[in-house]
């Protein structure tokens, strides 16, 4: 589904791409599909409002919170700068506010630091772990953010997160 912004050389300004969360997690390689729990809806907090901290959402922003809302994933291709971190701001804020986990991923080591130190501003010290490949922080905190190898090695690993609500990539 392509949402149309503010006009850029005839392009839309983001991509939004769904799927259900039901249904298999395909596995790298020869590991078997995993299959994946109905979401429970009812401890989520009421629908999204069309502001997110105060700020005016944008259409492609207020229409992949609404996707996430009814279950869906969302894969969002969009400009830098255009405002796809308040989407994942809005998972992590949600996941929190229903007492459940929520893993935040960065390619590396230096973004990971950084969000990790501006969710603990946003959300709190007690709510924010950090694991890279040399540093962990908090390993149990319900925000857990990580380098994407970290997330790889917990998913071969197998470990199980019966708490998790949202995977930010």
């Amino acid at each position: 589904q392509e949402l149309q912004g503010p006009p850029r050389r005839g392009r839309p300004i983001a991509q939004v791409a769904t799927r259900p969360l039901a249904g298999t997690l395909p596995r790298a390689n020869s590991l078997a599909a995993q299959p994946m729990s109905e979401p429970d809806r009812g401890d989520l907090p009421p629908p999204p409002p069309m502001s997110f901290p105060g700020l005016a959402l944008d259409r492609f922003q207020a229409e992949s919170i609404r996707i996430l809302e009814s279950g869906n994933s969302v894969l969002v291709c969009a400009p830098t700068g255009t405002g796809k971190t308040v989407i994942a701001d809005w998972a992590v804020d949600r996941a929190l506010a229903a007492g459940r986990e929520v893993i935040y991923t960065a390619p590396m080591k230096a973004l990971s630091n950084q969000k990790f130190r501006d969710y603990c501003r946003l959300f709190g010290d007690d709510k924010v772990g950090l694991m890279t490949g040399d540093l962990v922080i908090r390993r149990e905190s319900p925000c857990r953010v990580m380098t994407t190898e970290i997330l790889r090695n917990m998913l071969l690993g197998r470990q199980t997160l019966p708490q998790l609500h949202a995977v930010v990539i």
